[in-house]
Protein backbone atom coordinates (compact mmCIF):
# COMPACT_ATOMS: atom_id res chain seq x y z
CA UNK A 1 0.00 0.00 0.00
CA UNK A 2 2.90 2.37 0.99
CA UNK A 3 4.29 1.97 -2.58
CA UNK A 4 1.19 2.47 -4.26
CA UNK A 5 0.53 5.98 -2.42
CA UNK A 6 4.34 7.07 -3.49
CA UNK A 7 3.38 6.21 -7.30
CA UNK A 8 0.50 8.31 -7.14
CA UNK A 9 1.85 11.02 -5.08
CA UNK A 10 4.92 11.34 -7.40
CA UNK A 11 2.54 11.51 -10.55
CA UNK A 12 0.15 13.92 -8.94
CA UNK A 13 3.70 15.85 -8.42
CA UNK A 14 4.68 15.53 -12.10
CA UNK A 15 1.41 16.20 -13.48
CA UNK A 16 0.33 19.35 -11.39
CA UNK A 17 1.96 21.90 -13.24
CA UNK A 18 1.30 21.08 -16.44
CA UNK A 19 -2.49 20.90 -15.79
CA UNK A 20 -2.41 24.03 -14.25
CA UNK A 21 -0.67 25.68 -17.36
CA UNK A 22 -3.27 24.15 -19.51
CA UNK A 23 -6.00 25.36 -17.32
CA UNK A 24 -4.52 29.11 -17.44
CA UNK A 25 -4.16 28.65 -20.91
CA UNK A 26 -7.64 28.08 -21.57
CA UNK A 27 -8.76 30.84 -19.50
CA UNK A 28 -6.26 33.05 -21.32
CA UNK A 29 -8.11 31.68 -24.90
CA UNK A 30 -11.78 32.45 -23.02
CA UNK A 31 -10.40 35.69 -21.87
CA UNK A 32 -9.18 37.03 -25.59
CA UNK A 33 -12.35 35.93 -26.97
CA UNK A 34 -14.53 38.31 -24.49
CA UNK A 35 -12.28 41.00 -24.63
CA UNK A 36 -12.78 40.63 -28.95
CA UNK A 37 -16.52 39.69 -29.13
CA UNK A 38 -17.92 40.37 -25.98
CA UNK A 39 -16.52 43.58 -24.97
CA UNK A 40 -18.41 45.49 -22.24
CA UNK A 41 -19.09 41.83 -20.86
CA UNK A 42 -15.20 41.85 -20.31
CA UNK A 43 -15.24 45.25 -18.73
CA UNK A 44 -17.76 43.58 -16.10
CA UNK A 45 -15.82 40.76 -15.13
CA UNK A 46 -12.07 41.09 -16.27
CA UNK A 47 -9.50 40.41 -13.61
CA UNK A 48 -8.30 43.09 -11.90
CA UNK A 49 -4.47 42.80 -13.07
CA UNK A 50 -3.06 43.36 -9.40
CA UNK A 51 -5.49 41.06 -7.48
CA UNK A 52 -4.25 37.59 -6.56
CA UNK A 53 -5.85 35.01 -8.63
CA UNK A 54 -9.12 33.58 -7.05
CA UNK A 55 -12.05 30.71 -7.86
CA UNK A 56 -14.04 33.52 -6.37
CA UNK A 57 -13.31 36.22 -8.64
CA UNK A 58 -16.27 37.13 -11.18
CA UNK A 59 -14.20 35.89 -14.15
CA UNK A 60 -13.59 32.18 -12.92
CA UNK A 61 -17.36 32.06 -11.57
CA UNK A 62 -18.02 33.29 -15.48
CA UNK A 63 -16.22 30.06 -16.26
CA UNK A 64 -16.89 27.41 -13.68
CA UNK A 65 -20.88 28.69 -12.94
CA UNK A 66 -20.81 28.27 -17.27
CA UNK A 67 -22.32 31.67 -18.07
CA UNK A 68 -20.73 32.08 -21.53
CA UNK A 69 -23.25 29.33 -22.72
CA UNK A 70 -25.62 32.29 -22.55
CA UNK A 71 -24.31 34.54 -24.79
CA UNK A 72 -25.35 32.02 -27.91
CA UNK A 73 -21.47 32.16 -29.25
CA UNK A 74 -20.44 28.80 -30.33
CA UNK A 75 -16.82 29.07 -30.23
CA UNK A 76 -16.81 30.96 -26.80
CA UNK A 77 -18.56 27.96 -25.96
CA UNK A 78 -16.17 25.70 -26.99
CA UNK A 79 -13.51 27.15 -25.37
CA UNK A 80 -15.35 27.57 -22.08
CA UNK A 81 -15.95 23.96 -22.38
CA UNK A 82 -12.15 23.29 -22.47
CA UNK A 83 -11.37 26.00 -19.73
CA UNK A 84 -13.70 24.48 -17.24
CA UNK A 85 -12.67 21.29 -18.24
CA UNK A 86 -8.88 21.90 -17.53
CA UNK A 87 -9.28 23.84 -14.52
CA UNK A 88 -11.68 20.88 -12.87
CA UNK A 89 -8.66 18.68 -13.70
CA UNK A 90 -6.23 20.60 -12.38
CA UNK A 91 -7.55 20.86 -9.35
CA UNK A 92 -8.46 17.09 -9.23
CA UNK A 93 -4.63 16.75 -9.55
CA UNK A 94 -3.66 18.76 -6.69
CA UNK A 95 -6.43 17.27 -4.53
CA UNK A 96 -4.87 13.75 -5.43
CA UNK A 97 -1.72 15.53 -4.47
CA UNK A 98 -1.97 16.76 -1.32
CA UNK A 99 -4.73 13.92 -0.44
CA UNK A 100 -2.19 11.06 -1.38
CA UNK A 101 0.61 13.11 0.68
CA UNK A 102 -1.14 12.93 3.79
CA UNK A 103 -2.22 9.38 3.21
CA UNK A 104 1.43 8.44 2.81
CA UNK A 105 2.85 10.57 5.76
CA UNK A 106 -0.20 8.22 7.67
CA UNK A 107 0.52 4.76 6.73
CA UNK A 108 3.95 4.35 8.29
CA UNK A 109 1.79 5.23 11.63
CA UNK A 110 -0.49 2.60 11.37
CA UNK A 111 2.01 -0.19 10.30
Amino acid sequence: MDTLLQVVFLASVVAVLPSFAAAIYAERKVAERLRTSHASLWAEIAPNPHAEPSLSSPFARFITQRRYLQLKDSELSRLGERARTRLSLAVSVFLVLVLSGLAGSLVPELG
